[in-house]
């Protein structure tokens, strides 16, 4: 299931040494600057989507994967992986989210020459069948008749493209169009991504991926609003300490979020077939890989705090390996002198001794990072533009649990139950709507349903105007 890539051409002695030190200092110092001025910039929360996974096998490994970059995925996580693809590739997934979200993914990529690859991709997300209603006038009115439904959408769409610079160096970027459709409105942008991947030898890889560069969604309404797209920046790690078994460690920083690190392992237990596991943010991931000849199925789960999630995907490849690939691993065994035959003992030797000081720097920087991270939160959804029925109330969140209210003073539990739960798709951080689909299902006598939404609410906000209650249904109604 792994892809390891000999290293044509590598120096022998201390010069490889020499040459893998600077590299890690500019990975470190540039990821640093990132993190450090992400501190500092202004909020964000367009586009949330971008931030969840792609790829089955990716989200097993608890999401490390800029280190890894392999297959057409890289172009999500780390463009200049793709320089790993050496065969037209073409890969989907499809993941049934909770609160009646929708997340799809498709890619293809292909070598266009021993250097360069290309790829094309697809990431569709929504939330269907939002009700739209004739409105509300005072508290304790009708809601309104059902005037019908409308979908939020969202879509991003990227070319990318890997170089790879030497055998052991590649560079990516992706141009990505961003659209968000909303009711009556739309908004559309573009974004940058770019990425390196540098491979020491066949035991070890570092990554960085520096994502959503300068982009920003801006809307067709009168107002011309204009939103960010948050920057989202990660350090990755890859190593191999047995010849089936992969370990991948990321550190990512997204702009306005805290520091967060995820770990990944795979392990072939035989040539078709691959188990994974891993921690994102916190949370346990598992997933299976299964390859036949061309094939590939992978199966992902993820806990997160508004359900487990479940993601299939698939690939498969097309034609042989690539034809200008052979011809550059014949040039490059043809420029190698003839007395250099004993290298590869010597080779064997140097890549094992890098493969120790990198698993180091890795262990150093989970040892770093784990302070940092130990009691920050999931990182949440980021709350998405304003519908066109609240917009001028300035906080959508707000409107909704407002109408949600009305709803439930009306005793119109659907709508409220509705209203309640797009708030808390919009920003799962905020309390206040668990709490009120709590008293929801107090006033309907469901006292299961509402202690679990209770639970939500004191987890994120102990000390909310609502926790009282909270509490003492929690104690006197088990």
């Amino acid at each position: 299931m792994s892809n390891n890539f000999p290293f044509a051409g590598q120096s022998p002695g201390g010069s490889m040494m020499r040459k893998i030190k600077p590299l890690f200092a500019t990975f470190l110092l540039t990821a640093g600057l990132l993190w450090t001025s992400a501190v500092y910039a202004e909020a964000g929360g367009a586009a949330a989507y971008l931030k969840m996974g792609v790829g089955a096998r990716a989200i097993g490994m608890g999401e490390a994967y800029v280190g890894v970059a392999e297959e057409g995925i890289a172009a999500f996580w780390n463009p200049a992986g793709l320089s790993q693809v050496n065969r037209p590739q073409l890969s989907a997934m499809h993941a049934d989210l909770n609160l009646d979200r929708k997340y799809d993914f498709i890619n293809f990529a292909a070598p266009a020459n021993e250097k360069v690859t290309w790829g094309v991709s697809w990431i569709h997300s929504a939330i269907e069948g939002i009700e739209r209603r004739a409105g509300l006038n005072d508290v304790g009115y009708n809601p309104g008749d059902l005037m019908g439904y409308f979908d939020d959408k969202e879509n991003a769409l990227f070319g990318s493209v890997a170089f790879k610079s030497t055998d052991r160096l590649s560079l990516g970027a992706s141009l990505k169009y961003l659209s968000h459709d909303l009711y009556q409105n739309s908004a559309d942008g573009l974004g940058l991504d770019l990425g390196m991947l540098y491979k020491a030898n066949q035991d070890f890889s570092v990554g960085v991926a520096i994502k959503e560069i300068g982009a920003s969604l801006k809307w067709d309404t009168a107002s011309g609003r204009k939103d960010d797209v948050p920057l989202n920046a990660t350090l990755g790690f890859m190593y191999t300490p047995l010849e089936k078994v992969r370990m991948a460690l990321d550190i990512n920083k997204i702009e306005d979020l805290d520091t967060k690190v995820n770990f990944g392992v795979e392990g072939d237990i035989s040539s078709a077939v691959a188990l994974r596991a891993g921690v994102h943010d916190g949370d346990l991931t598992a997933g299976i890989g299964v390859k036949i000849k061309d094939w590939a199925m992978d199966y992902a789960f993820a806990e997160q705090e508004l359900g487990d999630i479940h993601r299939i995907s698939g690939s498969i490849l097309f034609g042989d390996a690539g034809e200008a690939s052979e011809n550059h691993k014949t040039k490059v065994a043809a420029a190698a002198p003839e007395k250099e035959t004993p290298k590869p003992r010597r080779r064997s030797r140097k890549a094992k001794k890098a493969a120790r000081q990198a698993k180091a720097i890795a262990e150093k920087a989970v040892a770093v990072a784990e302070p940092m991270t130990a009691d920050m939160p999931t990182a949440p959804a980021v709350v998405e533009p304003v519908q066109a029925a609240i917009s001028g109330a300035g906080d959508q969140i707000m409107g909704l649990i407002e109408l949600g209210d009305k709803a439930l003073l009306k005793k119109d539990y659907e709508a409220a139950a509705n209203l309640y739960k797009k708030a808390v798709a919009l920003d799962p951080r905020q309390a206040d709507p668990y709490f009120k689909l709590g008293n929801m299902h107090v006033v309907k006598k469901e006292m299961k349903a509402a202690r679990e939404y209770y639970k939500m609410g004191m987890s994120i906000n102990p000390e909310s105007h609502y926790s009282k209650y909270a509490r003492a249904v929690l104690e006197t109604r088990e």
